[in-house]
């Protein structure tokens, strides 16, 4: 009895009647009481016509009062009713009652609406709920509520009374009084899992019609009295669309109960879901479910047990238990009468195993009458736009039919028949699909009606979704005619997204072509053959075979996830189509001429498909339960196999006096399994015998047992192999102990072999006690006739170290030493087998970064050998050890690296591993599982063996051949396909090494690709992807022609990054600035960087941030690549300085790392070990100790101290001590290390070859910071770029060895390479450097094609770099000025005459124009400041471009080209100067500061700018408002031969120095502009620090609160005022705005610079006249006389002054008195006219002139009105041929 709602009504509504009769009698409601009701006439009805909406309560109910379970009837009228139903109603209406079939009902409590029928305003008619002609009747258990819900009725459908005279004859009755009767109980009604042949399954479920099962899943429970009891075997969780039919059944089973009965089930299911030993079968609420076992704490609906004779403790949940049939699992059972449930064995009978028709399958059947909705296929698909891991396959995914449920007509094309799928494949017609690329035109259909592709079919039917597959179940099918298949729509692999299914695994996203005829235009590479002989499966994927993750890359969480989405984008399955487990025709599509596996066919890995046409599905294996649903193709309808990937006769000649293999021998036993299965005996094997056998069955074929084809097959590899030494993996551990070994040695010297085994007995412990009694063991074969043993051999197990344990977890490791009969010399070879990734040790699960579970356990044990053999188990005193065997790990996983580090537990140092296979094959794999290569079969030699094995390879015999191929005759295996070949007899691949223990002398060949001074800017858009595809394509050369991996190391001297346009690109893109940089050296793989200055550049925290991956940002912004959404985790990579103490500064101490360390990644350390395939490398950093004036390094120590850019020889000595020590250090720590790099980012070549020859074991120096391009004679360089030196510089060093000095120009424009070998002793042979191969390699676009190495651009390096110019692009369009010239600020030349270049060597074009807008600027603030310097270091780059012309065979030099648009829009114009173009050349925009300073300190200041002259360096200057010349062959700081304070035309203001020597007072004070970096001391400069004497004021911070203000003003708002780059913008705007204005002063040599004048170059004209001879008046009144010469004729403090220049040129010199408030009257008694000249200090003004006779006065315009004059006398003298010189500045005054 259904209870009481909510609403607290006692009444329902339970039927709605719209009668057949005249006049649509008999109009009827029927309600029922679920309650005693004392008072019916709190009730009332209304109907609501039409969609009209409601009309309120129309009829009241009298009072009387009802009893609890009665049904009450009202109708229009009584004769009606009684005629058609028998009874005569209760109640009357007219008005509530009148109803059609698209009116509503609505039942009133108190006036409130209690319960609703239809939707009041709206129609029902074309609804579901409409009854006309008809009826409604509410389901059981459902109601009474207020809004209405469809599905808790059930509807006859339209017209389904029609021609019904009666109720009790009608085809489709009114369901009367049907509400509250008791509901059928959801019972499993039948059951059918084991049958002769092929399974054929089902579970028939029977319960309430109409009830959904959505929220339920059944599942199988395996119930054997074994460890696994209670796991969930196979579950089935049902959705939305899953609903009894309105026979009340629902049949779950597979497609071939379509066959077996010609019923086809409601949701289909993989064959073997159901087990064939003892299970229970139940029906649960899904929510219920946690994990893969059984709780205790399901809600459970119903449940059936069926045994093969295990007891009812066996049996979850209590379920009644059915079986056994006889000793049998029963086929299954049935209910002996629908839905009668006692929970008892009882109430079921046994199936019939034959398939007879005792067992009923019965699918749901549809509402009598229900019309189908004619739709397009597209329709029912749905759009899928899924987004990147989108779940799908599951109910209510988004992948669900929007049409679910919902009976549907279509009518479409045959494409392709799958009579054991149970149904069909229809396809729109092209001419009606919908064009949208997002909705599929395809389905499947379940049916077993006969049709043929080209079929034009109308199909009836209920769509439905099995296992993530939209379906529509039919009703009816039929054949309309033929049609023309649609056009094979193409798609892409890899996808560029994949879903998530039910379990969490990444498939394809396909999901918009699934049921639709595809054609795949790539090439698709065999990847697995596993299930092919049992499931008829192949995997295939797109760009090449798929690899393991950890054999490729470092074990991660986040990497392995990304990874697997990946793997999942590139794989698609090709299907036989066939439900059969184990087919007697093995189906590989195209394979020789009929398409099946048969003898002498060979199908291998790696073997490509091209042009794959056929049905896209997406749906399990159809017989395999073990995978999940996945897009596949079911026999495809045409393509092509071609065989890439043959077999070979032998492996491949690794070399060598000695050869080892080591061969997993997958189980080979002469016990003899005679019970095929696990565990369940014979227990008769292992130490203890009490083991059971693993390999060989009891089977055979054609008068051979399993045993003698498994061994004729491993005879024929092991003989193919010929080793030497053959380590074993998985050969029998017999009671006797060698019974298999001695089996397989005397079948090998039947063949001619001369073999013998190391006999250790039956391995159970290390001390001979029972540790541990494995089945299996490993083993060693060896030749007697080139090796034998010496001593005896040792074993590992956890008696010796606690760490390798071994019972039941992996097989003791056994060393052998071998000495080889020809040379006498020794090694100990170390057989092992770790534990395997499955049977999970507790507390040791998967973690998820792709090393599986049990790692833990296998390190350990791994780092247990490595200290046991370097104990030297065997006691050979010979380090030569080579440990072989199946670690069951990959290459880059954790137990590999573990041996590889060596007992010391430290990569890098002398005790390490090599893993010669890597390094002989580093392509090379052993084994496939899940579809994926990988290397667990490995061999590590120690490091005094490496240098003896001559080569490595894996045979790969197993790994890529179709395990059907193999010995086994299980699941009745066809026998026929074997061959007593060496192929597929096991599943890993052997290992073979070559040695020769009587090497040569040993020469390392190292490749050293490197580079320097990365430093971001504009063009680095086009370079750093360029440098990284020239880069891989030297690495990818075969140096040596022998198909050997090359011995490479990446390297950068540093300035990986500088502050600019490229550094707040990155910002505004990333997040941070630098960000972009750092990931681009991150993607160029480089194993380690120097510190250089302008890492520091915007100081320690941003440095800390960048390498610690704690900058804030991400890659968000990289849709597309493989970088896109994730996170910036800082340097890959460690930074070297061993002169820099970073532990002193609060934001680096962190980072630090001690030195000599394998390169770790975020941090900082004086140097590292690289090992480099077996050799180890020291690197070691050195940063310049100028650092602290050129950069901002904040609390960083730096040693030693250098007082100026060019170090004395002291200093050299005490940088070289520093340097040493940590070499030395490094060498100690490693023994067996002898070779080492010094990075040293010195910034000036000479300083790198200087230590160079005070070094001792310092092999090779990479120069940086200095951008000096070496190259030798073949060097192809950029256009516009020319040779400094040649590469490499040989240098001694002070042992007398050679030392290489290295560097390229920086800006990624470069890379070098230099190859050199080194002898045995780690000294370089200078002799083996091949110009042809060494050298600098442009990475311009002709560098990229001369190595083909277009298509080998870093695609992260690229999408960074798009990126990054996108937002460069944004900002080019800012446009201040027009250049008709080239701005050249290139920071270095060659130095010959007619060199324009080098912003740190000479004065250049750029240089001045920057100055001069610094100097605007300031005077903007301050008219005083007189004098405008700045560092040439902090110009960045030219402005400007370097081009070929049409037809010219030279380079030019231009100014900037136009930029458009996309549409054609000039962006920027000819000549234009960006936004961009200024910050890149002003990267650093430092703030602008006013200082004061004497003229004393000037010619200091301008002398330390030219005191690193000739050599290129940072604190070069570029000036405005002085002038001076130099003499670089004069000793530092005494240089400067003159100098002058000029005007803007360049006219001498005051003659600072003349003749080296210091002119005028020398405390006479100077305003000067420069930058704020510079005026704290910067690049060393020795400006003034006192700030009461300086009257400093920095334009960025004018209110002077020690914050930038961060004011933007004027045209130029991208850069604050009081900083350079709004300098140069503003100064351009106002001066050289547009082409009529531009900027034309071309650069020149230095032969022709005029404000710095080199006299190397040039003559002095610095000076423009003679000297003039100071005399200068005093405090009081004056007669002042000048000499004979030229005289400066100074009015002093008096208040009248008489003058006589006498002859010569004389200038008569007016300032300050003049404006002090006294009355000034001074006489010149001599003008010359035309000769003479009167100056006039700053803000001195002429008030007007008179002329007087022969006088001429000059009144002054003094401020207190005082008329100052100045009576001029003289020869001709007139009022307008005096001439003046304004704000003329007098420095002396």
């Amino acid at each position: 009895m259904p209870e009481l709602a909510s609403t607290g009504s006692g009444l329902v509504l339970t039927a709605i009647v719209d009668g057949p009769l005249s006049g649509g009698l008999p109009k009827a409601i029927e309600l029922y009481a679920l309650e005693d009701i004392a008072d019916l006439s709190v009730y009332g009805l209304g109907s609501a016509n039409n969609g009209g909406g409601t009309d309120g309560q129309e009829f009241g109910f009298p009072p009387v009062s009802v009893q609890a379970g009665s049904y009450l009837y009202l109708a229009t009228e009584s004769t009606g009713f009684a005629a058609f139903f028998g009874f005569a109603p209760d109640f009357v209406s007219a008005t509530a009652a009148s109803i059609n079939g698209d009116d509503a009902i609505e039942l009133f409590l108190n006036g409130t609406v209690v319960d609703t029928f239809g939707t009041p305003d709206a129609s029902g008619s074309g609804t579901v709920w409409d009854y006309r002609d008809g009826w409604a009747a509410r389901n059981p258990g459902t109601g009474p509520s207020p809004v209405f819900d469809p599905a808790d009725w059930t509807y006859s459908g339209a017209d389904a009374l029609d021609d019904a005279t009666a109720n009790a004859s009608a085809a489709a009755p009114v369901p009367l009084a049907g509400y509250g009767a008791a509901a059928q109980a959801l019972v499993i009604n039948e059951v059918l899992g084991s049958t002769t042949g092929t399974d054929v399954e089902y579970v028939e479920l029977y319960g309430t019609p109409g009830q959904s099962l959505a929220g339920l899943s059944l599942i199988v429970v395996e119930s054997d009295a074994q460890s696994d009891n209670g796991h969930i075997d196979a579950r089935i969780d049902f959705g939305a669309g899953d609903t009894l039919g309105t026979n009340g059944f629902f049949l779950v089973g597979t497609a071939s109960v379509a066959q077996a009965y010609g019923v086809t089930p409601d949701l289909v299911i993989a064959t073997n879901t159901i087990e064939n030993s003892s299970y229970t079968l139940a029906l649960v609420e899904t929510a219920s479910l946690s994990g893969t076992s059984v709780t205790g704490m399901e809600t459970v609906i119903d449940s059936l047990g069926v045994t093969d004779g295990e007891g009812a403790g066996s049996f979850a949940f209590g379920a009644p238990v059915v079986g056994p049939d006889g000793s049998f699992l029963p086929a299954g059972a049935r209910r002996a009468e629908d839905g009668v449930d006692t929970d008892s064995a009882a109430d079921f009978v046994l199936a019939d195993f034959n398939l007879g028709p005792a067992n009923t399958p019965t699918a749901a059947t549809r509402e009598v009458g229900g019309d189908y909705a004619d739709v397009f296929i597209h329709d029912i698909q749905g759009e899928t736009d899924l987004a990147d891991g989108t779940l799908v396959g599951v109910a209510g995914a988004a992948d669900e039919s929007p049409m679910l449920g919902a009976a549907v007509r279509v009518q479409a094309v045959v494409t392709q028949v799958m009579p054991g799928l149970g149904g069909f494949y229809i396809q729109e017609e092209d001419s009606d699909a919908d064009g949208n690329a997002k909705t599929s035109e395809g389905i499947f259909v379940a049916s077993t009606l006969a049709v043929a592709p080209g079929d034009l079919v109308t199909v009836e039917g209920i769509v439905a979704e099995t296992g993530g597959e939209t379906r529509i179940n039919a009703d009816t099918v039929a054949v309309d005619g033929t049609a023309a298949l649609p056009e094979a729509t193409v798609i892409a692999f890899p996808t560029a997204t994949v879903l998530v299914d039910a379990d969490g695994d990444y498939v394809a996203n396909l999901e918009a072509y699934e049921g639709m005829l595809v054609t795949i235009p790539e090439e698709m590479s065999v990847t697995e053959m596993f299930q092919l002989d049992r499931f008829g499966t192949i995997r295939i994927s797109s760009e090449g075979q798929l690899v393991t993750y950890t054999e490729i890359f470092e074990p991660g969480v986040e990497g392995y996830a990304a990874y697997l989405k990946e793997v999942a984008a590139r794989s698609l399955v090709l299907d036989d189509g066939s439900d059969a487990q184990n087919p007697a025709e093995i189906l590989v599509p195209f394979l020789g001429e009929d398409g099946t596996l048969d003898g002498g066919d060979v199908i291998r890995m790696g073997d490509v498909y091209t042009g794959l046409t056929g049905v896209l599905s997406y749906s399990e294996d159809s017989a395999s339960s073990s995978e999940e649903p996945e897009y596949r193709i079911h026999l495809p309808q045409a393509g092509e196999l071609t065989a890439t990937n043959p077999r070979s006769d032998a492996p491949e000649d690794v070399g060598g006096s000695l050869t080892v293999a080591s061969f997993n021998v997958l189980n080979y036993f002469t016990t003899i399994d005679t019970n095929p299965g696990s565990n369940n005996g014979p227990y008769n094997t292992g130490p203890g015998g009490d083991e059971e056998p693993r390999g060989a069955n009891a089977f055979s074929y054609d008068g051979l047992t399993e045993f003698d084809r498994q061994e004729a097959k491993l005879v024929a590899a092991i003989k193919a192999v010929a080793a030497d030494v053959v380590g074993l993996i998985e050969i029998e551990n017999d009671p006797l102990g060698s019974t298999s070994l001695a089996a397989l040695v005397a079948a090998l010297n039947a063949e001619g072999c001369s073999y013998a085994y190391v006999d250790t007995g039956p391995i159970e412990g290390a001390m001979g006690g029972p540790v541990e009694g494995d089945a299996i063991k490993v083993g060693f074969l060896y030749n007697t006739e080139t090796v034998s043993l010496t001593g005896d051999f040792a074993i590992l197990d956890e008696t010796v170290d606690s760490r390798f344990a071994t019972e039941g977890v992996q097989r003791p490791a056994l060393a052998q030493t071998f000495t080889e009969t020809a040379s006498g010399e020794s090694f100990t070879a170390v057989v092992t087998h770790l534990k395997s990734k499955g049977s999970v040790l507790p507390g040791d699960e998967d973690i998820g970064d792709g090393q599986g579970a049990n790692n833990a356990t296998r390190t350990e044990a791994a780092k247990a050998l490595a200290d046991w053999l370097a104990s030297d188990p065997t006691g050979s005193g010979d380090p030569d050890v080579l440990i072989i065997g199946d670690l069951n790990a990959y290459t880059k996983e954790d137990p590999v690296k573990a041996i590889e580090a060596g007992a010391d537990d430290i990569a890098g140092t002398a005790d390490d591993f090599v893993n010669v296979v890597t390094q002989y094959d580093p392509d090379g794999y052993s084994y496939v599982f899940d579809g994926m290569t990988g290397s667990l079969d490995h061999a590590l030699a120690s490091g005094s063996l490496a240098g003896q094995v001559t080569g490595a390879t894996i045979w790969n015999i197993n790994a890529d051949e179709a395990d059907a191929l193999d010995y086994n005759l299980d699941y009745g295996r066809d026998g026929s396909l074997y061959t007593a070949d060496p192929y597929r007899a096991s599943d890993h691949d052997p290992v073979v090494v070559g040695l020769d223990l009587q090497s040569a002398p040993r020469i390392f060949t190292l490749e050293i690709l490197h580079v320097s001074d990365q430093e971001g800017s504009a063009s680095s858009v086009k370079a750093a992807p360029n440098l990284s595809a020239v880069m891989n394509a030297l690495e990818a050369q075969d140096l040596g022609n022998d198909g050997l991996g090359d011995n490479t190391i990446r390297l950068s001297s540093g300035d990986a990054f500088i502050p600019g346009v490229f550094f707040e690109a990155s910002a505004a893109v990333f997040g941070s600035g630098g960000i972009a940089d750092i990931q681009i050296q991150n993607e160029l793989g480089f194993d380690a960087i120097a510190l250089g200055n302008h890492e520091f550049d915007k100081g320690t925290a941003v440095l800390a941030g960048l390498i610690s991956g704690g900058a804030a940002g991400d890659f968000s912004a990289l849709t597309g690549s493989a970088l896109a959404g994730q996170d910036f985790t800082g340097t890959l990579f460690p930074y070297l300085s061993a002169n820099l103490d970073v532990s002193t500064d609060a934001n680096l101490a962190p980072l630090t790392a001690a030195g000599g360390q394998a390169p770790q990644g975020n941090s900082i350390t004086s140097s590292t070990v690289l090992d480099v395939n077996g050799d180890l490398i020291g690197i070691v950093g050195a940063t310049t100790p100028t650092l602290g004036r050129i950069s901002s390094p904040g609390g960083v120590t730096i040693s030693p101290d250098w007082e100026g850019t060019q170090p004395t020889e002291a200093e050299l000595d005490a940088l070289a001590a520093v340097i040493q020590a940590e070499v030395d250090a490094v060498l100690a720590a490693n023994p067996g290390m002898n070779k080492v790099i010094l990075m040293a980012h010195m910034q000036i070549l000479g300083i790198e070859l200087a230590l160079a020859s005070r070094l001792s074991d310092v092999d090779v120096i990479l120069a940086g910071g200095s951008n000096t391009l070496l190259a030798d004679e073949t060097d192809r360089l950029r256009d516009d770029d020319a040779a400094q030196g040649t590469y490499p510089q040989f240098v001694t060093d002070a042992d007398g060895n050679t030392v290489a000095v290295v560097n390229t120009d920086g800006s990624y424009k470069y890379v070098g390479r230099l190859v050199i070998d080194f002898d045995e002793d780690g000294h370089i042979l200078a002799d083996s450097y091949d110009a042809e191969v060494s050298g600098a390699y442009a990475t311009d676009d002709q560098g990229v094609a001369d190595l083909g190495a277009e298509d080998l651009v870093d695609p992260e390096i690229q999408a960074i770099a798009d990126a990054i110019g996108a937002q460069i692009v944004a900002t080019e369009g800012n446009v201040f000025g027009i250049s008709e010239v080239f701005l050249n600020g290139n920071r270095s030349g060659t130095g010959a005459a007619g060199d324009t270049d080098g912003v740190r060597t000479q004065e250049t074009n750029l240089g001045d124009l920057t100055a001069d807008a610094n100097l605007a600027a300031a005077r903007a603030v301050d008219d005083g400041v007189l004098v405008s310097i700045k560092n040439g270091g902090g110009i960045r780059a030219s402005i400007g471009e370097t081009v070929v012309p049409a037809g010219g065979t030279d380079y030019v030099r231009q100014a900037n080209g136009e930029i458009v648009d996309a549409d054609g829009e000039i962006v920027k114009p000819e000549g234009g100067i960006s936004e961009t173009d200024i910050k890149a050349t002003l990267a650093f925009n430092n703030a602008l500061s006013l200082v004061t300073v004497t003229r004393a300190d000037l010619v200091a200041i301008l002398e330390h700018g030219v005191a690193a002259a000739p050599s290129a360096a940072g604190q070069f200057p570029q000036v405005s408002g002085v002038q001076f010349s130099f003499d670089p062959d004069l000793p530092a700081g005494s240089r400067i031969v003159s100098a002058a304070i000029t005007d803007a035309n360049g006219n001498d203001l005051d003659v600072l120095v003349r003749d080296g020597e210091l002119v005028g007072d020398a405390d006479g004070l100077v305003r000067v502009v420069t930058l704020n970096f510079m005026a704290d001391g910067g690049d060393g400069y020795p400006f003034p620090q006192e700030a009461a004497y300086t009257d400093r004021v920095d334009l960025a911070d004018l209110d002077g609160d020690g914050t930038a203000d961060g004011t933007l003003s004027g045209v130029a708002t991208f850069a604050a005022d009081g900083t350079e780059q709004d300098a140069l913008a503003e100064y351009l705007a106002a001066n050289y705005g547009d082409a009529d204005s531009a900027f034309d002063l071309a650069d020149t040599g230095a032969e022709g610079d005029e404000r710095i004048q080199n006299l190397n170059y040039r003559e002095d004209t610095v000076i423009d006249a003679p000297a003039l001879t100071l005399v200068a008046g005093t405090d009081g009144n004056d007669r002042l006389t000048g000499t004979d010469g030229d005289d400066l004729v100074v009015s002093g403090a008096g208040f009248y002054e008489t003058m006589l220049g006498g002859a010569g040129a004389d200038l008569f010199y007016f300032g300050d008195e003049a404006l002090n408030g006294s009355r000034e009257r001074d006489v010149v008694l001599d003008y010359e006219v035309g000769v003479d000249r009167i100056a006039l200090g700053q803000g001195v003004e002429i008030a007007g002139i008179v002329q007087s006779g022969t006088n001429v006065v000059v009144y002054l315009d003094d401020p207190l009105g005082q008329d100052d004059a100045i009576y001029v006398r003289g020869s001709g003298v007139t009022a307008a041929n005096i001439d003046f010189m304004h704000d003329y500045t007098f420095m002396g005054a």
